[in-house]
């Protein structure tokens, strides 16, 4: 647990998955992952039915590049805007030290505003320089139109070095 008491953050779900040692990989998938990180995109969406590996493509391609990698694994009750802004807040700090101090007090203030908590976590990420992969995966259990839009507008205004990848079974 990260933290302590009722708002504690489970630390489990901020690790990137371990990618299996007899690891099948696919090389058009991993080549498209690959450009996509080289040309910056800001965003990646990975979207497949269920059991189809898309946890494991990304652990398997994306943990051995040169990019800081953090990871968000999504559960239903992270559709509470407080929940979900304070997880991805804590994964973006495990490489980019300092985040949470600086975004905290507004997912606290606001009650989780996506307005506010966009602008407080795009600021702090503002100077960065060194490429960051943000990956949110089992997006779909999120089915808060709050959310979604601070997503979206995440995606928009986050700075250069900053990619995000979603995984999801549904677009």
């Amino acid at each position: 647990m990260i933290g302590q008491g009722p708002g504690a953050l489970v630390a489990t779900k901020l690790q990137v998955p371990t990618a299996p040692a007899g690891l099948v990989r696919r090389a058009r998938l991993d080549a498209l992952l690959d450009r996509a990180i080289v040309e910056r995109h800001q965003l990646v969406l990975v979207s497949a039915p269920a059991g189809s590996g898309k946890s494991t493509l990304l652990a398997g391609s994306l943990v051995d590049r040169d990019v800081d990698l953090v990871w968000l694994q999504v559960e239903s009750s992270d559709s509470d805007p407080v929940r979900f802004w304070s997880y991805l807040t804590a994964a973006i700090d495990s490489a980019r030290s300092g985040v949470v101090d600086l975004v905290e007090p507004t997912i606290l203030s606001t009650g989780g505003s996506a307005d506010a908590v966009v602008d407080a976590l795009v600021n702090a990420l503002a100077d960065e320089t060194d490429p960051l992969i943000i990956v949110i995966d089992d997006y779909h259990e999120i089915d808060n139109p709050t959310i979604h839009t601070g997503v979206e507008r995440f995606v928009e205004l986050s700075p250069e070095p900053v990619g995000i990848v979603i995984a999801t079974r549904t677009d």
